[in-house]
């Protein structure tokens, strides 16, 4: 499955990166998450506990570091052995 994500250390930040990606960031939300590395990593537990075995994480802006950082570092390693 490919699954759009958008992570925030707070919820105002993520809802600040899907605001700065207008109208197809709001599409997205129907094959996605928006949230704090809890609430991504949630949605992904749910995934896995319906049967799915393999997710692509779809990152919209590549060229926010601090975002690639934080889902690397709060979000990969929670569900690595999924």
């Amino acid at each position: 499955a490919t699954y759009q994500v958008i992570c925030g250390s707070t919820r105002e930040e993520a809802q600040r990166r899907l605001a700065r990606l207008g109208p197809p960031g709001e599409r997205m939300l129907s094959g996605g998450v928006v949230g704090t590395p809890s609430e991504v990593v949630g949605s992904l537990e749910e995934l896995a506990k319906a049967g799915c075995e393999t997710v692509y994480l779809h990152i919209f802006d590549i060229d926010d570091l601090d975002h690639l950082r934080l889902i690397g570092s709060e979000v990969v390693p929670q569900v690595a052995s999924m």
